[in-house]
């Protein structure tokens, strides 16, 4: 991610199909982002300087996937997540909003669905209970 893709004044943050990051769909979108992630943003925009972006590697580049997986494996192990990899953070998202009572056309569009029987189907149907939450998270809701 860029900064170019985050809009703090909008509060938007955009996420796009590049060479070195393909979306699942190929679509891009945007997201509105709360207050604490603008808060984090504003931070680290601080301490960024002329760094392109937003997360880089030690060396200042885009991060490496293995190294973004092998880093998220560390910190789910220890928050008590097990088999984590990045499908699953989306899993939980997804499920943490339908469970919220996020409108499930809102969170179609969210997760680059292109039908809403997609998001109802593996989202919706499981936020009733049966949608799997990791103990860290307690109950959502």
């Amino acid at each position: 991610m860029e900064w170019k893709d985050i809009d703090l004044d909008r509060k938007l943050i955009s996420f796009r199909c590049k060479p070195e990051h393909r979306l699942k769909d190929s679509e891009d979108r945007q997201v509105r982002a709360n207050e604490e992630v603008l808060e984090m943003l504003r931070r680290r925009r601080l301490q960024a300087g002329s760094c392109r972006w937003v997360f880089p590697s030690a060396t200042g580049e885009v991060i490496d996937r293995r190294n973004a997986l092998r880093e998220l494996k560390i910190v789910a192990r220890r928050a008590g997540v097990p088999n984590a990899n990045f499908q699953v953070l989306r899993r939980i998202f997804a499920t943490a909003c339908a469970t919220s009572g996020m409108p499930a056309f809102i969170l179609k569009a969210l997760m680059g669905h292109a039908s809403v029987r997609t998001t109802e189907r593996y989202y919706i149907g499981n936020a009733g209970g049966q949608g799997w939450v990791p103990p860290t998270m307690g109950s959502i809701g």
